[in-house]
């Protein structure tokens, strides 16, 4: 939870309009969305680095032996 005492949140989505139209209604929800990543890589650094409580992933983003989503 951000200092504020919202939600962050983490939007990773391959595709523009549904990464907009997500955050748009979080935002609408008082929640903090701290980044959008259009690819799995970028959104796994970023959640490493950012720490959201949420992440919204793509599900279809294809792993590489690179790319490993933490567990939990």
């Amino acid at each position: 939870m951000s200092a504020s005492g919202k939600i962050t949140t983490l939007l990773a989505d391959g595709d523009p309009l549904r990464h907009d139209e997500l955050a748009a209604i979080l935002n609408a929800a008082s929640e903090t969305v701290v980044a959008v990543c259009a690819d799995g890589q970028t959104g796994l650094d970023e959640i490493r680095r950012l720490r959201p409580d949420i992440a919204v992933v793509d599900l279809e983003f294809r792993c590489s032996a690179e790319l490993r989503w933490p567990a939990g």
